[in-house]
Formats: structure tokens, C-alpha cells, sequence
């Protein structure tokens, strides 16, 4: 009863923020703007009522959100073509760019999974500021990625990313990789080892 009440109660103030996104035509970086500031604002709702309002919106908002989503206190998705699976859990302030993730997957504290290597890109022999489009990086289900990591290649399934360490090259599926630039230290991850599940 009361969770249904709170359930109501958040989409009352959900939808108007996905309308919000959704509203002024369809101009993809007006809307991606729009849906990061959404993104932004809920990330600073605290506790469970946080989590809930967060699932709320990025069921609605994201281009395919699986069931039973958890994005914790300052955690947020910056693009909105992003899809993840079921039970993905984003713990506080990690932070998700165009991304496909699959089922089981699990980003500690602080994660950054950047949309491929190319952030930031110059300036034009204009002057003006070039634009890279955005690359999507795939994380395989029941990958573990741990705190503090940047990734920015694909994981595959079943692998774990130790913490701290820097993705620029695709890992292999059930591979543990560490370091800066993370690389493979063990193949053949069975569920259960090294953090994954």
C-alpha cells in the first residue's frame, strides 16, 4: 500500500520531467541536454525514494531499461540512446554515457563509463570546436566493473575490471583486467570468481 502511494506520488513528479525532455521538437542535442539536467536533478534525491524516482524515469527515458534497475544517490546516465538489461546496479556517483549493458551487471562507486575513447575533441583549422559523435561501448552481462574505473572500450561477458584501472582496449569475455591501461591478468572466470557473479 504505502509503496504504491510512493510509486504514484514519484511519478507525479517524474512525468512532468520526462515531458520536459521529451517537449521542443526533435533536435537531438536539445533533448540530450534536457535529459542530462533531468538526470542531474534526480541524482541528488537521496535514500530509497532516490533509487525509486531514478528507475522511474530512466524506465521511461532510456532508449531500453530492463527490469529491477538500482542507480544510487549521485549516479546518473548521460545520453539517452543508452540500453541496459535486468538488474543493473549503479552505485553512488557512477556515471553512464551511450552505453548497451547487459543483464547482471553490477558498476561500483565512481565508475565512468565514458561513450568511447574520444571525449574531447580539438578545434577545426576555423577555430571552431569539433565535434566527435559519440561511440557506444558494450558491457557483457554479468560483468563486474570495480571503483573508480574509466572504461572506454567494450567488456565482455562474465569479466571483472578491477578498481581503478583504465579500459582503452576491448576486454574478453570471463577475463579479469586490471591496471592502467587495464590488461588481462587471468582468462576464464567461472560465476563466483574474482567478483563476478
Amino acid at each position: 500500500m504505502i509503496k504504491r502511494l510512493l510509486t504514484r506520488l514519484i511519478l507525479a513528479v517524474v512525468l512532468p520531467v520526462i515531458w520536459f525532455v521529451r517537449a521542443g521538437g526533435d533536435e537531438a542535442q536539445r533533448h540530450s541536454r534536457r535529459f542530462s539536467f533531468c538526470s542531474e536533478f534526480l541524482s541528488l534525491i537521496p535514500f530509497q525514494l532516490g533509487i525509486l524516482a531514478r528507475r522511474l524515469y530512466y524506465e521511461r527515458a532510456l532508449a531500453r531499461c530492463g527490469a529491477d534497475l538500482m542507480v544510487c544517490f549521485g549516479a546518473m546516465f548521460v545520453n539517452p540512446g543508452t540500453t541496459v538489461g535486468d538488474r543493473l546496479e549503479v552505485r553512488p556517483y557512477s556515471m553512464v554515457g551511450l552505453a548497451d549493458i547487459g543483464d547482471d551487471v553490477s558498476l561500483a562507486q565512481r565508475v565512468s563509463l565514458l561513450s568511447g575513447p574520444r571525449q574531447h575533441s580539438g578545434l577545426t583549422e576555423s577555430g571552431e570546436q569539433a565535434r566527435t559523435p559519440p561511440e557506444r561501448v558494450r558491457i557483457g552481462t554479468g560483468a563486474w566493473i570495480g571503483a573508480h574505473a574509466v572504461v572506454m572500450a567494450d567488456v565482455g561477458e562474465g569479466s571483472v575490471i578491477g578498481a581503478g584501472a583504465v579500459v582503452v582496449e576491448p576486454i574478453p569475455a570471463h577475463a579479469l583486467a586490471v591496471g592502467v591501461p587495464a590488461r588481462v591478468v587471468r582468462q576464464g572466470l567461472q560465476p563466483g570468481q574474482g567478483g563476478a557473479r
